[in-house]
């Protein structure tokens, strides 16, 4: 069962509460519960506010870490590149940081032809 949205919901809390106001002397069982509802809704719309903050927080949060990463990533590269042309591309000693050495491209060798060039005889 769908409530709407809990803006949709407190502003229901909110007619209920604000409108019973007036007529809280006519049902005085309900002033108790009224009261609590009041408190509710403040309750909610203080932390509706609060997830709002929360929410820009983690934004500008995650942009941060998104833009850090990157410069990471960048720096990263730039140390494997001083790495590799200290080193060279191939060479094993790469792995230990974690640095995929080239690998070497191994030529084939031409094969020889097959009785040409022989005397016949």
């Amino acid at each position: 069962m769908s409530h709407g949205t809990y803006a949709e919901q407190l502003e229901s809390w909110r007619i209920l509460v604000n409108n019973l106001e007036s007529k809280i002397d006519n049902v005085p069982q309900a002033a108790a519960d009224r009261a609590e509802l009041r408190k509710l809704t403040d309750e909610v719309q203080r932390l509706s506010a609060e997830i709002e903050v929360a929410s820009g927080q983690l934004r500008i949060l995650t942009d941060r870490r998104r833009k850090a990463a990157h410069a990471a990533r960048q720096k990263r590269l730039l140390i494997a590149a001083h790495l590799q042309g200290h080193f060279g591309f191939d060479h094993p000693g790469l792995l230990s940081f974690g640095i995929e050495p080239r690998a070497r491209k191994r030529r084939a060798k031409k094969a020889k032809p097959s009785g040409e060039g022989t005397p016949a005889g």
